[in-house]
């Protein structure tokens, strides 16, 4: 029986890509025959095919129809063609159509990577595996073949697919890389060759499960899982966004990195008690996710676990779980309250990052390492008196001394707050993306500001600062803010400010010094804070004279009686 040859279909439109080619290399081409660009092997007499040169922002190489010779003759010398190299159709959208002869044997990474039009393949026997992400980005493509020849196909080979429906994996296939199928969102059937000695599809379950270890590899909208299944991998279900629902038996005890990820209509999911532990990025992205129960087995939750559940509104934490990831709920934007566990002794940075509407937080009394003191709608470690984590109803107790990396960053409800004397630093990202707050006073104890400790403020104008000598800062600490004016308190502190990046970047003000008198009229600016006159927050209201701050932004120098 002769071989029928790798033959590739496309329609014949233009599709403008915004992506960039991942892992882009710069690898020449050794000559240019006919149209095809090759490397060669002189000691095997081979050949490969392979782009003009660095690919890097290069599209189109290859346009209409392309067809590669069994062997090509260059100074002299008649090389076989073997392979298609990394990359090398990569982005030719304008490629209508290529025949690739039976002397190739192997397709390398991305290498239709985004051929956006590419609608159908047929791949020869004579091929024995396909690239990580050989085909990724191929969302045209409704069917695929994959011969008995080919043993192993690369991570993420057929990312992005998004109109394949279904796939057969042939006995021949020993080895699928991680996220093989992954956002391929109109899957509706998943089925392993029945010989396969390392993969099955039992019960009929429309995914593709490793027969030793009973994990299963990958899944579809259609999927269900068998009681035999012990773990999902990493990548499974991820960008599977037709997946509604999903039933997990008991019998799985773990779910891998990225497992629901970006599953954007899963809408609630049970996790059964044998599950002991989330993966990172687990639930990332699962944007419909409205509510979810975690048992008391599970003791850890990863990474961005459910970062950018954006439709979340509760969840509760068993005393079981010791550690939430970084990033763990970021971007829960309509998560309203959380309670930290006593179990709980290890938060990630940003755990609680872009979190809008909480509007209280609270440590169990019992907790060894975090507390909210003073009922303060804040996370503080208890022994460095860090401010770990706040909210939009936060007060800043005066025992704490520095406030963390991000603790108020995505805070975009926060529309104002009082730093008390107490703090020293501000970390890096401290109030990144608190789109609201206008006006902000940075007491005289603070020393430093981290880098974008303010950045995307998008309606901070004006800044207060107490301390005399400019604090240290990081870099980009008002970038992309509309910061107009820095209000310092005296002329020798203008002086030390204007001589001093960033600060020297903006308009300089002294604080008014005129004293005046605070009057009654109810219709007057609402007081948010006192300051004496070296600079300090004075805790509660105080007869003298002082520096009064206004809601709206504004500082006075006034006799309060």
């Amino acid at each position: 029986m002769v071989a029928r040859p790798f033959i590739i279909q496309m329609k014949n439109y233009f599709l403008l890509l915004t992506l960039l080619c991942l892992s882009l290399s710069a690898r020449a081409h050794d000559a240019e025959v006919d149209g095809i660009f090759y490397n060669f092997d002189t000691d095997n007499k081979t050949a490969t095919v392979t782009f003009k040169g660095d690919l890097a922002g290069s599209y189109d190489e290859y346009s209409g129809d392309v067809v590669i010779p069994e062997t090509v003759t260059y100074n002299g010398i008649t090389y076989t063609v073997t392979s298609l190299g990394d990359q090398c159709f990569c982005y030719c959208y304008s490629l209508t159509s290529i025949t690739i002869p039976n002397s190739v044997t192997s397709l390398g990474k991305s290498c239709f990577d985004y051929c956006d039009s590419l609608t159908a393949i047929t791949i020869s026997n004579s091929v024995t595996s396909l690239g990580d992400h050989c085909f990724e980005g191929c969302r045209s493509l409704t069917s695929i073949t994959i011969p008995n020849s080919v043993t192993s196909l690369g991570s993420y080979c057929f990312y992005g697919c998004s109109s394949l429906t279904a796939i057969t994996i042939p006995n021949s296939v020993t080895s699928l890389g991680t996220g093989c199928f992954a956002d391929c969102s109109s899957l509706e059937r998943m089925v392993v060759d029945a010989a396969n000695p390392v993969y099955d599809s039992r019960e009929d379950c429309n995914a593709i499960i490793h027969t030793s270890t009973n994990e299963l590899i990958a899944g579809c909208k259609n999927s269900h899982i068998p009681n035999s299944v012990t773990s999902l991998g990493d990548n499974c279900f991820r960008a599977c966004s037709s997946l509604t629902s999903i039933t997990l038996p008991n019998s799985v005890t773990s779910l891998g990195d990225f497992c629901f990820a970006d599953c954007s209509n899963l809408t609630a999911i049970t996790i059964p008690n044998s599950v002991t532990s989330l993966g990172d990025y687990c639930f990332d992205g699962c944007s419909s996710l409205t509510s979810i129960t975690i048992p008391n087995s599970v003791t850890s939750l990863g990474e961005s676990c459910f970062e950018n559940c954006s439709s979340l509104t509760a969840i509760t934490i068993p005393n079981s779980v010791t550690s939430l990831g970084y990033r763990c709920f970021a971007g829960c934007s309509s998560l309203t309250s959380i309670t930290i566990p006593n179990s709980v002794t290890s938060l990630g940075g940003s755990c609680f990052a872009g979190c809008s509407s909480l509007e209280c937080m609270v440590v169990d009394a019992a907790n060894p390492v975090y507390d909210s003191r003073e009922d303060c709608n804040a996370i503080i470690h208890t022994s460095t008196n860090e401010l770990i984590a706040g909210c939009k109803n936060s007060h800043i107790p005066n025992s704490v001394t520095s406030l963390g990396r991000s603790c108020f960053s995505g805070c975009s409800s926060l529309t104002s707050i009082t730093i008390p004397n107490s703090v020293t630093s501000l970390g890096d990202k401290c109030f990144r993306e608190c789109y609201r707050l206008t006006a902000i006073t940075i007491p005289n104890s603070v020393t430093s500001l981290g880098n974008a400790c303010l950045e995307s403020c998008s309606r901070l104008t004006a800044i207060y600062m107490l301390p005399s000598t400019p604090p240290s800062t990081g870099s980009n600490i008002f970038n992309k803010t509309p910061l107009e004016k820095v209000y310092v308190v005296d002329e020798d502190a203008k002086k030390a400010y204007q001589a001093q990046a960033p600060w020297s970047e903006y308009e300089i003000v002294v604080m008014p010094t005129g004293i005046e008198e605070v009057g009654t009229d109810k219709t007057a600016p609402t007081i948010v804070g006192y300051y004496g006159l070296n600079g300090k927050l004075i805790n509660g209201k105080q007869r003298g004279a002082v520096i009064v701050r206004y809601a709206d932004g504004t500082t006075r120098k006034v006799l309060v009686k």
